[in-house]
């Protein structure tokens, strides 16, 4: 479950961010539209407890996210929130797989080896678990980052312009794999993009 209320935000006092309010049940899908610096990834960035909410109320599973400490939003976040960013980001000088370890090892995880695997194989990228993050394709890349979102089994996932850069057969392909992976996570799915193609997929939809 996935609640926010009057949600505003500042970066200076002379401009600000007033954002729609969002009422999402359990396994339901977001599409946020809105071109660029209309605020898309800041209310992404909130959503993660990226940035400290300034204003307004927001709740995931019932968790106020607004009244938890940076400590307790950290440890939150590692267990309950899943992030995709448009661009991958993983330790370099490790393997995908000792990447998926850490993740789990951030939120206070066991060490789950067999879990690695399951996720990898249905993202179809197992055989690339012993290789390094810049040896894979950016498709590759793209399904690793999903893995890394989902490894904690996260209430909330969250995807940030995750099609933008891509055609119309890989961008398919990527929306497919998040709506899925949210599902056998019995997760909420948020996108945020200027990327109208994936409208079809994700019918529910707010427009910033």
């Amino acid at each position: 479950m996935l609640k926010t209320v009057d949600v505003t935000f500042s970066y200076t006092k002379d401009s600000s961010f007033n954002f729609p309010d969002i009422e999402l049940s359990d396994s339901q899908s977001l599409l946020i539209l809105g071109k660029s610096g209309i605020g898309k990834t800041t209310l992404l960035h909130l959503l993660a407890g990226i940035l400290k909410l300034q204003k307004g109320e927001l709740e995931i599973d019932s968790n106020d996210i607004g009244k938890m400490s940076p400590k307790e939003l950290d440890a939150f976040r590692g267990k309950h929130i899943g992030l995709v960013f448009q661009k991958s980001y993983f330790v370099k000088s490790i393997s995908i797989k000792d990447n998926l370890i850490l993740a789990q090892k951030l939120a206070n995880q066991k060490k789950d080896i067999d879990q690695i695997k399951d996720i990898l194989e249905r993202l179809n990228i197992l055989d690339k678990m012993d290789k390094l993050a810049n040896e894979l394709s950016v498709g590759e890349q793209q399904r690793a980052s999903i893995a890394r979102a989902i490894i904690n089994k996260p209430s909330l996932i969250l995807a940030d312009e995750p099609t933008s850069a891509l055609d119309d057969e890989n961008a398919d392909n990527v929306i497919n794999l998040l709506l899925d992976s949210a599902e056998k996570c019995n997760a909420n799915l948020v996108v945020v993009t200027h990327d109208r193609r994936l409208i079809s997929k994700l019918p529910n939809t707010m427009q910033l």
